[in-house]
């Protein structure tokens, strides 16, 4: 899974969070919402965890990209 889709899934999951928490300011007890809200914890737990599997692979490959060698600066030039 690339990570831009695993960045909109969590948002998506994300915005679901905050509309529940609303809702259950409303009704605190209900033992439904509360049960959704702890899915909801452990599916962005869980994409979370995988954004941050992929981010650590990308740092990876980048740091392998970058050339070992110093960049070289410009001789100066004689006049």
């Amino acid at each position: 899974m690339d990570l831009s889709s695993l960045q909109e899934q969590l948002k998506v999951e994300i915005q679901s969070h905050q509309v529940l928490v609303s809702q259950m300011k409303k009704d605190p007890q209900n033992a439904e919402l509360q049960k959704r809200l702890h899915e909801l914890q452990a599916r962005i737990t869980l994409l979370s965890e995988k954004q941050k599997k992929v981010v650590q692979q990308l740092r990876k490959e980048l740091v392998k990209q970058e050339p070992s060698a110093e960049v070289q600066k410009p001789s100066p030039r004689s006049n």
